[in-house]
């Protein structure tokens, strides 16, 4: 037999292997994209808005509120969150004392509690500087400070940071 007349005989067989190996990886494929969609669903209707989800308020601030929201978000979609901003210390009492702002360390915390955001991201706003003139600030505090800065007012920028984040 020639080389030729073996390739004719093989090659027959190896483009049927060829094709049942692209069903293969087109059904490994498929099934990924199932559960991925699946796992997208859940996560949607997790956070989607639910009319029969309890409305709840709560008041308080301090890290025992950020603790409380960041469990409560998984029982309903409905809080609000009344926030006391009497914190003096800190990088807090330090914007405080320069800017004349409110100090925003515990709304930054009840923010990131409530927020859906990638953890990265959460703790870029965590992040508190090691050195320098900034040593000890939250850079999430400055970012609300210069938020605040561009929207006059803690409140307003509360309300609009939280429909980008929640």
């Amino acid at each position: 037999m020639s080389k030729w007349e073996i390739v004719s005989l093989v090659l027959p067989f190896l483009s049927i292997l060829a094709f049942i190996l692209a069903l293969v990886v087109l059904y490994k494929v498929a099934k990924l994209y199932k559960k991925t969609v699946e796992q997208n669903m859940k996560q949607m209707e997790m956070f989607t808005y639910k009319k029969d989800d309890p409305n709840v308020v709560v008041i308080g601030g301090g890290t025992g509120q950020s603790v409380f929201l960041r469990g409560l978000k998984h029982e309903t979609k409905n809080i609000t969150a009344i926030v006391t901003v009497a914190d003096d210390g800190g990088g807090s009492g330090v914007l405080r004392e320069d800017l004349g702002m409110i100090p925003p360390g515990d709304i930054r915390n009840c923010l990131l509690a409530l927020a859906n955001m990638e953890p990265a991201m959460s703790e870029v706003m965590r992040y508190r500087f090691p050195d320098g003139s900034l040593k000890g600030q939250s850079f999430g505090n400055l970012f609300l400070a210069a938020m605040t800065g561009i929207y006059d007012n803690l409140k307003r920028l509360s309300t609009r940071w939280a429909r980008y984040l929640l």
